[in-house]
């Protein structure tokens, strides 16, 4: 048998102690629950990484920067399955951190590529005016 417990409150009613513990439990998993399911999906994050690592790949980062094209599927991969288990919080973050590192590999494969353009009009500049200085003027 369960005591019960009764208390005189001050307007005069009385109330259950057992009552009283029973509405505080209840009130704090409603609490609990909704503080855990107030993360959505990160849908737009992960679509974003995933957008950025596919220009990344387009734009000749495999080749040029293929460490940060890696970190970036990586990334969005572990985000993919800390989805899957309802760790929205983890997912965005690694969502988010996949985007950049994807951003990165598409401006490191750019500049390189740029490196490359600048190098190969300096020799073709330089070959021309070697050809300038051989012609008898």
């Amino acid at each position: 048998m369960v005591n019960t417990y009764r208390s005189q409150s001050r307007t005069g009613g009385t109330f259950s102690v057992r009552r009283g513990a029973l509405a505080f439990a209840a009130g704090l998993a409603s609490l609990l629950l909704v503080a855990c399911s107030s993360t959505p999906a990160p849908k737009a994050e992960m679509a974003a990484g995933q957008a950025a690592l596919e220009a990344a790949q387009t734009s000749g980062a495999r080749e040029y920067a293929g460490s940060e094209l890696e970190a970036a599927r990586s990334k969005l991969n572990l985000a993919q399955q800390a989805s899957a288990r309802g760790d929205n919080d983890l997912a965005r973050r690694l969502a988010e951190a996949a985007e950049a590192d994807a951003r990165l590999a598409q401006a490191r494969a750019s500049s390189v590529r740029a490196r490359n353009a600048a190098t190969q009009i300096e020799r073709s500049l330089q070959a021309l005016q070697d050809e300038l200085q051989r012609k008898p003027q």
